[in-house]
């Protein structure tokens, strides 16, 4: 199974869950955690336990099945840039757009490292937001608003991400 985001794969991992009549623990089990290098969580009753491996969550069964929910990105990053005086909007299409335009805007001689940090920290977060969410800060005289569009049809989507738990 694919999903586009860890948020939806642990939508997914809680509504799996919940059919088979059990329940994640909120947190992750140190031991095994530290002995593997990634988080484990148990079930509450000990029998199941599922890896946040980073690209993906892995639910294994107590009778040996493993079901893997692979985190894949899809769609993109708009950017909304708003002048603090002036109320001028600029829009980009791509997260990636705005950080080339920005880079002339900015640079004039000096490094452009900081805001580009700023920027790449900012997607991190964004990721955690569910379609069309924002995240929005002020920074040298701009309003910066980030936006997640992670699919163009999001009803298609959620019919991919959850067809028939049953099947499974």
């Amino acid at each position: 199974m694919k999903v586009t985001s860890k948020n939806d794969a642990w939508k997914f991992a809680n509504l799996f869950a919940q059919e088979n009549q059990f329940v994640w623990s909120q947190w992750p089990n140190r031991e095994k955690s530290k002995e593997a290098g990634y988080e484990i969580y148990d079930s509450e009753s000990g029998n199941n336990w599922l890896s946040d491996l980073g690209n993906r969550l892995e639910v294994n069964l107590e009778n040996g099945k493993t079901i893997s929910i692979w985190i894949e990105p899809e769609g993109h990053i708009e950017v909304d840039l708003t002048a603090w005086k002036s109320k001028q909007i600029k829009h980009f299409d791509s997260l990636e757009s705005c950080i080339e335009e920005m880079r002339f805007w900015w640079a004039s001689g000096k490094d452009f490292s900081l805001e580009e940090t700023l920027l790449k920290k900012a997607k991190y977060l964004i990721e955690f937001c569910e379609h069309g969410e924002a995240v929005e800060f002020a920074y040298s005289g701009l309003l910066i608003k980030l936006i997640n569009i992670k699919y163009d049809n999001y009803d298609r989507m959620m019919n991919r991400v959850f067809p028939n738990i049953a099947e499974i």
